[in-house]
């Protein structure tokens, strides 16, 4: 049972696939960077009860139904992306949106057509480009991918978004090497956004680097020390580790964060 769980948190950080696309209202905003930061559940349950409080918000529709994708909940995510669609499909958010959902259900053209309508909607748009890249990298269209990116690149060469496509793509191609270096460009020119080193924790896990991982995620509680889902990681990580007083520590940290989520006394319980 153990090692299922385990298992299952690998994948987890391998699969997930958020998207900081340009966004109007904040608490989508801040739903998305749960996403990038491989915490999809959390930013749907938000999501959930935003669309609920305000069921016109096409943002919110759409910023849910990325996060439904994230979560491989395809057949919740596309009602959802429709639904943004039918209230703003001049949304940048919305078509994007739309593309991802499309992607997921095999629909190449449909989802190419989305995509590249985002970017019409709004061609100064670096994150549309990086979800374009991201869709051809999921078809493995890596030359594609790299323009993209590229593309994107040249539109602001101070923006993290593209890095860390770059930086996708090279552990695509087994260049671990070369992604760390991208992550380590887009620290310096944004060392508080807590995503680049959330990446960069996902990629020292896949590579069975525990320690750089955990110290990663370290660097994200510095910027948000109320982040929980970080001290869940930190504590899964030195357990996996063999650090079991630091893992005990870090669980801790969590459960009183998340008081009613039993995980977090289950790993205190390890």
């Amino acid at each position: 049972m153990k090692r299922l769980f385990w298992l299952s948190l690998l994948l987890f950080l391998l699969c997930a696939t958020g998207t900081r696309a340009q966004a109007s209202d904040a608490r989508v905003v801040a739903a998305l960077k749960l996403v990038e930061l491989g915490n999809a559940r959390e930013a749907a349950d938000n999501l959930r009860q935003l669309t609920g409080q305000e069921p016109k918000n096409a943002e919110a529709h759409a910023g849910l139904a990325i996060a439904l994708v994230n979560l491989n909940q395809i057949d919740q995510a596309a009602p959802e992306a429709q639904a943004g669609f039918d209230i703003d499909r001049r949304n940048v958010l919305v078509r994007i949106a739309r593309g991802m959902v499309y992607g997921k259900q095999g629909k190449v053209q449909d989802a190419l057509s989305e995509f590249n309508q985002a970017i019409k909607l709004n061609d100064k748009d670096v994150g549309s480009l990086v979800a374009l890249s991201r869709y051809y990298l999921s078809i493995d269209s890596l030359k594609s991918a790299e323009i993209s990116l590229y593309r994107a690149q040249a539109l602001s060469d101070k923006d993290v978004r593209s890095y860390i496509g770059l930086a996708e793509l090279y552990e695509r191609q087994h260049i671990p090497d070369l992604a760390i270096e991208q992550y380590t460009s887009a620290m310096k020119l944004d060392p508080n956004d807590e995503s680049v080193h959330a990446k960069l924790a996902g990629l020292y896990l896949r590579t069975r680097r525990y320690n750089e991982s955990a110290k990663e995620w370290l660097k994200v509680i510095q910027i948000d020390s109320n982040y929980a889902d970080a001290y869940y990681q930190i504590a899964n990580l030195y357990f996996l580790a063999k650090q079991y007083p630091n893992a005990a520590f870090y669980a801790k940290r969590y459960a009183i964060l998340r008081s009613n989520d039993l995980s977090g006394q289950w790993l205190l319980e390890i």
